[in-house]
């Protein structure tokens, strides 16, 4: 309809009222939409300029149309709305290849952070198990310490003459550093 109108009379210059749908036919549907838009519009147009009609349409001095000059500058009219329409839709084509590019590109970075993940959380539960055993073993080690520590002390305690000795053996934790310490007092007494 906008090419009927814009080819329908030379008196006005309408020719570019067709480019607003050709540029939504280009982004609504892509190079195929821009084609037939412009296949029917290039019909239209090259119809009515034939006939004599429209923008185009140039008169030689005496009155008859002069074809080829009307039909290059309609060429070049033509050729300017393909290569618009054209580059529109081929500009839109390239942006969603590349979203679709970095959707997809997100995705495989979403599939190795969760692999990444899976592997730490693997390598944690690994080093635990390590950490675990090496603290069995370091219980198993002091709890020998002990052991051998407490063995080392005298098990019965010599009953001397006027000296009476005692002791207590606590350790701060499970092996002391001290090992054995004798306190002597003398005492008087009084007979």
């Amino acid at each position: 309809i906008s090419g009927r109108i814009a080819f329908h009379s030379s008196n006005y210059p309408i020719s570019f009222l067709p480019f607003p749908f050709l540029i939504y036919a280009s982004f609504r549907f892509k190079q195929i939409g821009a084609t037939i838009s412009i296949v029917l519009l290039s019909g239209i147009a090259v119809y009515r300029t034939i006939n004599g009609v429209g923008p185009f349409a140039i008169y030689n001095f005496d009155g008859q149309i002069s074809l080829n000059s009307s039909l290059i500058f309609l060429n070049i009219f033509i050729g300017a709305v393909t290569l618009m329409t054209y580059l529109i839709s081929t500009v839109l084509t390239e942006r969603e290849n590349a979203q679709a590019y970095a959707l997809e590109n997100l995705r495989m970075i979403e599939k190795l952070k969760d692999v990444a993940n899976i592997e730490l959380e693997r390598k944690v539960i690994e080093r635990t198990l390590i950490i675990e055993k090496q603290k069995e073993e370091l219980k198993k080690q002091i709890e020998m310490a002990q052991s051998i520590q407490l063995s080392l002390l005298p098990k019965d305690i010599p009953e001397l003459h006027d000296v009476q000795i005692a002791f207590k053996y606590q350790p701060m934790m499970k092996i002391g550093g001290d090992f054995f310490d004798i306190k002597y007092n003398e005492e008087k007494k009084s007979l």
